[in-house]
């Protein structure tokens, strides 16, 4: 008896740790991540003493809807909200003498892909390969001269993560660092006449580890059987 008991418990465990993830599933999910850092260095300088402070917050929301396309594995898509703001400012003997504010808010569509891979009966290493494409804005204030553009943002990453399940449809998901490509290209919408060139691009890539990597959110498991 003891014996069946336990083979009855085993059966429910592996029915409960696979049974989400079945193909033909779905899932609702978000994410959100709110970070903010500051910096103060102090320094000499041929005026007096010197002081540069920096400021910044980050904002990231991306609800998402994903379908189990084989076991342990979906396909899904998207929504991002993104802004960064970052003030930087320099004294000298306390009086200000610059300041430079940047902001840039960004929405993006954002299909990905999620493997899950089993480490316990309720705890899932992740691996995401998520694209973006986003449009946004991008306002600076350089010493109380404004300057406004156009951004377009295209990126591939790859981010490890963690899944735990606290019921059989509520799930907790979280990852942090990313093997990235990025794409952007920002057009100046603020006339500036010969001062700068109106269109830039740039190209980044590599691993980053930043804190405004950190992912954190709810996942919730529709199965296609009723109850």
């Amino acid at each position: 008896m003891k014996q069946l008991l336990i083979s009855m418990l085993t059966v429910f465990s592996f029915y409960f740790s696979h049974a989400q993830l079945e193909k033909s599933n779905s899932l609702l999910e978000g994410s959100f991540n709110i970070s903010g850092n500051s910096r103060t260095e102090d320094f000499r300088t041929f005026g007096g003493i010197g002081e540069f402070e920096n400021r910044g917050n980050f904002i990231f929301i991306a609800p998402r809807v994903g379908w189990f396309t084989t076991n342990n594995s979906l396909f899904g898509v998207g929504l991002v909200y993104q802004s960064n703001t970052n003030k930087s400012f320099s004294f000298t003997n306390g009086t200000r003498t610059s300041t430079f504010i940047t902001r840039n808010n960004l929405f993006a569509i954002n299909p990905y892909y999620r493997k899950f891979s089993q480490l316990t009966d309720k705890l899932y290493l992740t691996t995401t390969v998520d694209a973006a494409i986003g449009f946004g804005k991008e306002k600076n204030d350089n010493d109380g001269q404004d300057i406004e553009s156009n951004i377009f943002n295209a990126s591939l990453t790859v981010s490890p993560g963690l899944t735990y399940f606290i019921s059989d449809k509520w799930a907790i998901q979280t990852s942090v660092g990313q093997l990235f490509y990025q794409f952007r290209q920002s057009t100046l919408q603020t006339d500036l006449g010969q001062q700068g060139d109106p269109k830039n691009e740039s190209n980044n890539y590599g691993v980053s580890l930043n804190l405004n990597t950190f992912r954190i959110g709810l996942q919730y498991f529709l199965s296609r059987k009723a109850g």
